[in-house]
């Protein structure tokens, strides 16, 4: 490994002067531990900044695109796959937990960190209270590349169980494509019946994509379903 003059070391550098001091490689430097025989270790991390781009780019990478970078090994790659995971379920969900989910802008905003890897459809429950707080959150399946099955009778399953008031439906298109599906229509429909039978409240589906999300809610499909 290539030395570094002791001052310079990020992670001496972090506790001598805090994380403020340390720059975007830095901190990425001490995750990383170590360098190769041809760059020290805050070469490397920087390298890797400059590889992909952005934080987001490289937070978004998968394992197989990260060891592509020379210095970058299986057990890297995993220990910067569990470092990222960690800060988006940090900022996306824990951080937001005790507040109202209000909007469906909200409730995207909870759910989002679980389609960052956008390969398979997954379906999600947010389950709230009567004064619209989030009670819980669930993965209810997890599907291929275009097709995931609803099963109302488990849905409503997890709903009950939780004593929820209300809650949202979620699920991912991975090919990004947020125009909903025959399927997609149909089983909210069922839903939004199933929903007013046991008394609970449908507060929105939301179908998520990379760039954000498609609102069933606000394109008026509730009202023209309920008419």
């Amino acid at each position: 490994m290539k030395a570094m003059d002791r001052d310079q070391r990020p992670r001496e550098k972090l506790a001598a002067r805090g994380e403020e001091s340390l720059s975007d490689a830095e901190l990425l430097a001490i995750i990383l531990g170590s360098g190769t025989k041809e760059l020290s270790v805050l070469e490397l991390a920087q390298s890797l900044l400059e590889r992909f781009g952005t934080l987001h780019a490289l937070f978004l990478a998968s394992q197989e695109d990260l060891m592509e970078h020379h210095g970058i090994g299986t057990v890297k790659a995993l220990e910067l796959k569990a470092v990222f995971s960690l800060a988006r379920r940090f900022s996306d969900f824990y951080q937001k937990e005790p507040g109202r989910i209000a909007a469906s802008e909200d409730a995207y905003l909870m759910v989002r960190d679980l389609f960052y890897e956008n390969d398979k459809e997954k379906v999600v429950l947010l389950f709230l209270d009567t004064k619209e707080r989030m009670i819980g959150r669930h993965l209810l399946s997890i599907g291929t590349l275009n097709r995931v099955l609803i099963h109302p009778r488990e849905l409503f399953t997890e709903v009950l169980k939780r004593h929820a008031h209300s809650y949202y439906l979620c699920h991912n298109h991975p090919t990004n494509d947020l125009s909903p599906s025959k399927e997609d229509l149909r089983i909210t429909d069922h839903l939004i019946k199933g929903s007013e039978l046991l008394d609970v409240i449908l507060q929105d589906h939301l179908i998520c994509g990379a760039g954000g999300f498609y609102s069933f809610k606000h394109h008026r499909i509730f009202t023209l379903m309920k008419n």
